[in-house]
């Protein structure tokens, strides 16, 4: 009976999860380059815009299972929420990359469980250069776990283009990985290119 008594409150602890509730967070483990937030995020739709980071906290967040969420062209601003908790007792060092090129406005806001303070950082293609959090091609954001600190995150998105999001959450070594090999695949490409202009001049 015991047994079966805890196997109801596990079964019961991720119903909200599935039926509109909170989701349970991200556990970083230490070992993985990248995390998956599919099953993770959830979504909420400002209709107007007006919106800000105070009062959005209290409205009611919908769960979504899209590994990228899209909201193709549209006039209202989204409203990204996930929450990643550092189960191990080391400092973690995260990248969060939406990699995106094309998106006009995005804010990040970070919330520790250990500080009321809530983060902003800026980014985005019609953002200016003078405040963004970092110029890059796509919208980056650094994120520092101390052991056993857990942080939601939320990410503001409005665009006069196709509201596509794809979010990538890795370790800063996966991240340069990863542009090592963007990099490496642009300089195979525009070699290849250089030397068929070369062969057709002459």
């Amino acid at each position: 009976l015991p047994t079966l008594a805890i196997i109801l409150v596990l079964i019961c602890s991720c119903v909200p999860a599935s039926a509109g509730g909170v989701r349970c967070p991200l556990e970083l483990d230490g070992t993985s380059s990248r995390y998956d937030l599919k099953g993770h995020l959830e979504v909420y739709e400002d209709k107007t815009g007006a919106a800000s980071i105070d009062s959005v906290q209290s409205e009611e967040f919908d769960p979504t299972d899209k590994a990228v969420p899209n909201f193709g062209f549209t006039e209202s601003a989204y409203w990204i929420k996930f929450s990643v908790e550092n189960a191990t007792s080391e400092a973690q060092s995260l990248v969060l990359q939406i990699t995106n090129p094309y998106l006009d406005f995005i804010y990040f806001f970070v919330k520790s469980d250990r500080d009321s303070t809530i983060e902003r950082y800026p980014a985005g293609t019609r953002v200016s250069l003078d405040d963004k959090v970092a110029w890059r091609l796509s919208p980056v954001q650094r994120l520092v776990f101390a052991p056993g600190e857990a942080k939601t995150i939320f990410i503001r998105a409005k665009s006069g283009t196709p509201l596509r999001i794809p979010l990538i959450l890795s370790t800063e070594d996966g991240y340069r990985h990863d542009q090592l090999k963007r990099y490496a695949l642009l300089g195979i490409f525009y070699g290849v290119l250089g030397f068929l202009i070369i062969y057709n001049i002459f």
